[in-house]
């Protein structure tokens, strides 16, 4: 526990966190999307989750991105995966450098955040 406790707070440092509590209280304001396999996702996932693989996001495949979305994508993106220890902040650094590199028009002035705790902790507090 200890080494996943430092780089959580290491992660805070790097991203913006929302609590499970915080994100079950405004559901309607986000779009999540659950970087997890294709396995985890089918075995569970929050309602109304947008499956897209991190493998999707480190390929750094901008138009796969978007043809998994239905736009227009809320203000507030969460993304989670597991822990949100790896694939997660994996992702959105892979998602933040596509978008700053592309302008992507449907992406631009979008907030991202990471889910605390990940999936795991939804199942437990969400």
């Amino acid at each position: 526990h200890t080494a996943a406790n430092r780089m959580t707070r290491l992660f805070k440092r790097l991203f913006s966190f929302l609590s499970p509590k915080s994100l079950k209280q405004d559901f309607q304001k986000y779009t999540v999307i659950d970087v997890r396999s294709c396995a985890e996702y089918r075995k569970s996932h929050i309602p109304g989750a947008i499956h897209i693989p991190s493998k999707v996001f480190l390929r750094r495949s901008l138009s796969d991105i978007n043809s998994r979305v239905s736009f227009p994508v809320k203000d507030f993106i969460v993304m989670h995966c597991r822990l949100s220890l790896i694939r997660g902040p994996d992702s959105i650094t892979a998602f933040e450098r596509e978008i700053r590199e592309k302008s992507p028009n449907e992406w631009l002035g979008k907030e991202l955040f990471l889910l605390e705790g990940g999936f795991k902790a939804w199942e437990r507090d969400g």
